[in-house]
């Protein structure tokens, strides 16, 4: 049996105030019980996985204070016959926060709402001023731990990779005759200011692949077992970064548990979704923090103080993790012991009171020695879901972009893109974007295109037309400026422009077409496009019908003032949402006076032309195979080429059991969510799967909401995939 030991750390906050009279009581309780746990996890720790927030405010002499204190820490391990290797991940605390008033600043705080900056971000060359912000507050905590390396070089068991953000980092650790694969990602990067709480934080795939040398399967199938750790918890990231977490990160074949920290509560979650493998959570408690903290509402919490021991078998191919759970108690005379954390988890006493789960069997054979994902014209394979990139575009059955150009060429001749959920509606809003923009290049009377994304509405603004209408209007404001930057022209200062508008009288629909007549219209431009993304969002919400006003006036105004006459508007929205919304509002007036583009599943030629843009050389055999299975769905067709060209064997993504479990049991959970939110749709989905006949209307409603096709006779409808055929069956 081979054998891996670890502690997990997290939350140290050394600089507190409180910690200088507190933590040497602790330090002394903290060393005596790691000698109790040495013995219940049978032998020395190998690892010290530290998840975070190791200082206060991230200062150098922070980072001083934090070498003494794990100095001392290591030496006491030592004399126990303990020499860790430290593995550490920044958190909130270790940073030193720059001026909010940076103009990079501004726009990484805005990361969560503005789908843009990430692609900025990530950018070669367009992302270095916002990266060099992250690189500077993260110095402090870049040189500790480059110094920590070097005063405490690694064993040759252990191999350590830095990644493309300031504590970024992929280890390897071979011991015992077991591999061990550990990946650490910044996820404070964008706490920048003192504002940023949940739901404004992110990790990214591209930090992923660039610490797995491009190619995270198969550094993930180099190892027997993977971790991946993080300071905070997955419930902390943005919607979309949850997103790319559960979709191309935290996959349960790269990694059987995350590790974390932040909270300063310990947790152990588990959970499979639909029959897939089980994804794992150990959250970490705080190793010393406040014992109260305040929230916003008033009320205090007591804080926890404590941290795990983990020791990881082997037995042949199957994997045990065993986790001993410790935390501070209260004794007499508000003296804290260090116990078992039996309030949190169900603990065997048997075991020494610790808590085990079965890892299952992993591959141990002989692994590639491959390190890179193979490279196709020279850049790596490109996920679905990053937006319009020309290189990997391919363009849906009879292509509807130049008949929407040609419509938008006309003054008052909206546009309106639909599809099922994942069909490449934004793709598709994206590409004429482009092309509108190229057009303005070339015309010596340029337009602007202005996109938003109403998807990043509050849920306040959907109840409130008021409030819907302000954030609108902050939203193009940015937007607009945005847009001129993209079009080669020198962007206004856009200070105050809303609250201007906002302080003089009138009802908000009147504030905002003021804001967008005085200010978007004004000047020589030839035309101006509003693109309005993910309208869906407002279909039958309180806040849409006065949306819809607006927009309807904005045509309407055209017809007897020129300087309306300019604009044009293209509209992406989810098809299902619009035909399942059943009132008759301002909403469904619009929409019945637009010019719409329904996108269509993919066929042969376009799956194709995917296989190209990968270079797989896939036969048609395999393709037809592949277009059985999903229906010709686009973006589960694009993922699938996608995990094809970054390794994974054919036959899985050929197989209908390995999709529906593992490779695309994020993207058939979201479409089932996506049906459930109408109980219409759900009950019509699970009637046609168990075989009844439905009626003219409702199979209209299944095609729009992209769920049936024609069957090989042409003579009726089926599901419009065997995939998600065969994943609805199990839930009817």
């Amino acid at each position: 049996m081979a054998t891996l030991r670890w502690l997990h750390l997290t939350d140290l906050h050394v600089g507190m105030p409180e910690q200088q009279t507190s933590w040497p009581s602790i330090q002394a309780k903290l060393q005596d019980d790691l000698k109790r746990t040495q013995r219940f996890a049978g032998g020395p720790f190998d690892l010290v996985l530290f998840s975070g927030d190791l200082v206060q405010r991230g200062t150098a002499d922070e980072y001083k204070k934090l070498d003494e204190v794990l100095e001392a820490l290591w030496s006491d391990l030592r004399g126990q016959g303990s020499d860790p290797v430290l593995l550490a991940v920044p958190g909130n605390h270790d940073l030193v926060r720059p001026e909010e008033h940076l103009p990079a600043v501004r726009e990484l705080l805005r990361w969560s709402n503005d789908p843009e900056v990430a692609g900025f971000f990530w950018d070669e060359v367009k992302g270095k001023e916002y990266r060099k912000v992250v690189t500077d507050a993260f110095a402090p905590y870049s040189e500790w731990i480059q110094r920590w390396r070097a005063q405490h070089p690694s064993p040759s068991w252990v191999t350590i990779d830095d990644g493309h953000l300031p504590g970024d980092f992929a280890a390897t650790i071979q011991r015992d005759g077991m591999t061990l694969g550990i990946v650490g990602l910044n996820s404070a990067f964008l706490q920048l200011g003192k504002r940023v709480g949940p739901g404004g934080i992110a990790v990214h795939p591209h930090q992923l692949r660039a610490v797995c040398g491009g190619n995270p399967h198969g550094w993930a199938d180099r190892h027997d077992i993977g971790l991946l750790m993080t300071h905070h918890p997955p419930e902390w990231l943005s919607l979309a970064a949850q997103a790319d977490y559960q979709a191309d990160m935290l996959l349960p074949q790269w990694f059987a548990a995350h590790v974390c920290g932040h909270l300063h509560e310990p947790l152990a979650d588990v959970r499979s979704v639909g029959g897939a493998l089980p994804n794992r959570l150990f959250q970490g408690a705080s190793l010393f923090g406040l014992e109260k903290w305040e929230h916003a509402n008033g009320e205090r919490t007591k804080r926890i103080m404590g941290y795990a021991v983990a020791r990881l078998d082997r037995n042949d191919a199957r994997f045990t993790l065993r986790l001993w759970p410790r935390r501070a108690v209260e004794g007499p005379m508000r003296r804290y012991e260090l116990a078992a954390d039996q309030e949190r988890f169900t603990l065997d006493e048997e075991a020494q009171n610790s808590v085990a789960w079965d890892l299952g069997e992993r591959r141990t054979a002989p692994r590639a020695t491959a390190t890179t994902m193979p490279a196709i014209g020279g850049r790596a394979p490109e996920p679905p879901g990053r937006g319009y990139d020309p290189h990997w575009y391919v363009p849906p059955p009879n292509n509807p972009e130049p008949v929407a150009l040609a419509v938008l060429a006309q003054q008052g001749a909206p546009v309106l893109l639909t599809s099922a959920p994942m069909f490449g509606k934004t793709t598709m809003l994206q590409r004429l974007v482009s092309a509108l923009r190229e057009q303005d290049r070339k015309n010596s009377s340029p337009g602007v295109v202005v996109t938003l994304d109403l998807g990043t509405l509050t849920d306040a603004a959907l109840v409130e037309p008021a409030t819907c209408m302000r954030e609108i209007g902050d939203l193009l404001v940015e937007q607009f400026a945005r847009a001129l930057v993209a079009a080669g022209e020198a962007a206004p200062s856009t200070a105050g422009w809303v609250d201007e508008v906002w302080g003089r009288p009138g009802a908000a629909e009147r504030r905002l077409r003021a804001l967008f007549e005085r200010r978007i219209l004004s000047g020589s431009r030839a035309r101006v496009v509003l693109a309005l993304d993910r309208f869906e969002r407002l279909v039958g919400k309180p806040s849409g019908p006065a949306v819809a006003r607006l927009l309807r006036s904005f045509g309407e105004s055209g017809r007897d003032d020129e300087r309306w006459a300019k604009v044009r508007l293209l509209i992406a929205a989810t098809g299902s949402s619009l035909v399942l919304n059943t009132r008759v509002d301002a909403v469904s007036e619009l929409f019945s006076a637009i010019f719409t583009v329904h996108l269509e599943p993919f066929g042969l030629r376009e799956l194709r032309q995917l296989d190209e843009r990968y270079e797989l050389h896939w036969s048609d055999e395999d393709l037809r195979q592949l277009h059985a299975l999903t229906g010709g769905w686009p973006y589960i067709c694009r993922r699938i080429l996608f995990l094809a060209a970054t390794g994974v064997p054919k036959a899985e993504l050929l197989s209908l059991e390995p999709l529906k479990r593992d490779h695309c049991a994020l993207q058939l959970k979201q479409l089932w969510l996506h049906v459930g939110e109408h109980d219409h749709l759900r009950r019509l989905v699970c009637a046609m799967v168990k075989g009844s006949s439905l009626e003219a209307k409702d199979l209209q409603d299944l095609r729009e909401a992209g769920l049936t096709r024609r069957d090989e006779a042409g003579t009726g409808y089926e599901i419009s995939s065997a995939l998600v055929k065969s994943y609805f069956e199990e839930r009817c």
